[in-house]
């Protein structure tokens, strides 16, 4: 009996030096927390159900969202360009940076997203885009979130991937981490990443999007090589800027329509909501609902 006691520790012994050791990391505190968006679910609400209704003849709930889904994402381009910005600083910076609220839900086998910004006061030079009416309502509405953006897609958002790839390289990292910022926007081939704060305070980036060393980087192609944010800068820095033809140049440089979306329902310019084609579209929505409820 003994001997069999022995024989099993050994075995036990030997499959755990196999085993290799994993991430720590708490995966429900580590991303930014969305808890500002819970403030604004009956906008979420509302565009989306604008959305399906329309052009599926259905609706989402409350219970439709999962805000441990949704992703806030930073605006990083002054962090490579900004001599002042350094790895002593650099949280502070994200801190103070810009940043939107992406979301993201499941409807069937299609994948509606939205996007929120805070919205911005109007430049003068964009004034003349916008009616008298258009223009009030948009400054009273200065500093809250609204919508940005909001599409239904075939496959899953960009980001979505991103924030799994991420997830993917926590779940399977000996490090521990205690913060996770996802940036993007940035300059150059760099095009998003992801800041990792280890439990030590030590800052590391891993690019989700991007070229480096003539290798292209992307949810379908990932890499776990870790940065500093001065290695960074040093590849952005590398960066040269194609030459544009003068034949064609408008064409060349213009962004393709993607097969992944269904529809687009609204877009954003410069973070600012464009009230005559979502807010306007809400309001006849929710007309239709309450004439619909006095109606039964």
């Amino acid at each position: 009996m003994k001997k069999t006691i022995y024989v099993l520790l050994i075995l036990c012994l030997m499959l755990s030096v196999g085993i290799p050791a994993y991430s720590k990391t708490d995966m429900s505190t580590v991303f930014d927390s969305t808890d500002e968006l819970k403030q604004v679910e009956n906008k979420i609400l509302d565009n989306v159900n604008f959305m399906l209704s329309t052009y599926y003849n259905d609706t989402l709930t409350s219970e439709d969202i999962d805000y441990n889904n949704c992703l806030r994402l930073y605006y990083g381009t002054d962090i490579l360009t900004n001599d002042n910005i350094n790895e002593n600083n650099i949280i502070e910076a994200i801190d103070n940076a810009d940043y939107e609220y992406e979301v993201f839900l499941t409807y069937n086998n299609l994948f509606p997203k939205l996007a929120f910004s805070k919205t911005k006061p109007i430049s003068e030079e964009n004034e003349e885009l916008y009616t008298e009416e258009e223009l009030k309502e948009l400054e009273s509405q200065v500093g809250e979130w609204n919508l940005a953006s909001m599409v239904i897609l075939k496959e899953k958002d960009m980001y979505q991937r991103y924030k799994e790839e991420v997830e993917r390289f926590l779940n399977n990292s000996k490090e521990t981490y205690s913060k996770v910022h996802v940036i993007c926007d940035f300059p150059g081939d760099i095009g998003a990443v992801a800041m990792l704060i280890t439990e030590d305070s030590e800052i590391q980036f891993k690019v989700l999007d991007g070229i480096i060393d003539n290798k292209k980087i992307d949810y379908n192609n990932p890499d776990n090589t870790l940065y500093t944010l001065t290695k960074l800068k040093e590849i952005t820095a590398q960066y040269v800027p194609p030459e544009r033809g003068l034949i064609g140049e408008t064409e060349a440089l213009a962004p393709q329509p993607s097969n992944n979306t269904i529809i687009i329902a609204a877009v954003s310019v410069g973070a600012v909501l464009i009230i005559a084609a979502v807010t306007a579209c809400v309001m006849i929505y929710k007309k239709k609902q309450q004439k619909k409820i006095e109606t039964e």
